[in-house]
């Protein structure tokens, strides 16, 4: 059963690499005009020294993942219910493959009309239970799916808020299958957002 892959892979969220310094260049010189759609070389030095970088920060998936204790505690409650219902479909795979030893034992005695109504009823319960494991597997992936949309959603909040309050341009993410490879450390803002999200959850909690 490969049920128990979360998410957060939180979290898998995908970035792009970003190109870090932005100039604008405006505004003529009045002894120009003949030549107005070229700046001159002092207005393009004058503006260039009031343009403003961008501001950026980055989180570290691993990281957020590990930290976030909400995040911990639905991984556990997933992995549990895998657990039980790879437990519960041993059991019932048990039972299945004794009925089809019986079967096998009783056959000889059995007339074909006794043998094709066994047979027939062992391959419907065979039926069932894949029906059942199909199901009760597809239920997993859909609580997965969900509480991996409401992980997000926590973390969306949490990153608009630190983007309005630092203003913040751009948040990327750190990952082993992001395009963001590296970053400076100064830019790591995962402890900021995982101290967030922790506080929010104990909020809830109370």
């Amino acid at each position: 059963m490969q049920q128990r892959a979360l998410i957060f892979s939180l979290l898998g969220i995908q970035t792009i690499l970003i190109v870090f310094l932005l100039f604008k260049v405006m505004g003529t010189s009045d002894e120009q005009n003949l030549d107005a759609e070229m700046p001159s070389r002092t207005a393009v030095e004058e503006d260039s020294t009031a343009s403003t970088a961008l501001r950026v920060g980055y989180i570290n998936n691993d990281t957020l993942i590990a930290g976030y204790a909400y995040q911990q505690e639905l991984r556990e409650s997933l992995e549990n219910q895998a657990r039980l219902l790879d437990a519960d479909l041993q059991k019932r795979t048990k039972v299945f493959e004794e009925n089809y030893t019986l079967l096998e034992q009783e056959a000889p005695n059995m007339s074909p009309e006794e043998l094709q109504y066994a047979q027939a009823d062992l391959m419907q319960r065979q039926q069932e239970l894949i029906q059942y494991r199909d199901a009760r597997a597809q239920e997993l992936a859909e609580e997965e799916a969900r509480l991996t949309n409401e992980l997000l959603d926590d973390l969306n909040a949490v990153l608009k808020e630190l983007k309005k309050e630092q203003g913040i341009d751009f948040i990327f993410s750190l990952s082993p299958t992001s395009s963001l490879l590296m970053a400076n450390d100064r830019y790591d803002m995962t402890r900021q957002v995982v101290s967030r999200l922790n506080e929010n959850y104990a909020a809830r909690k109370e």
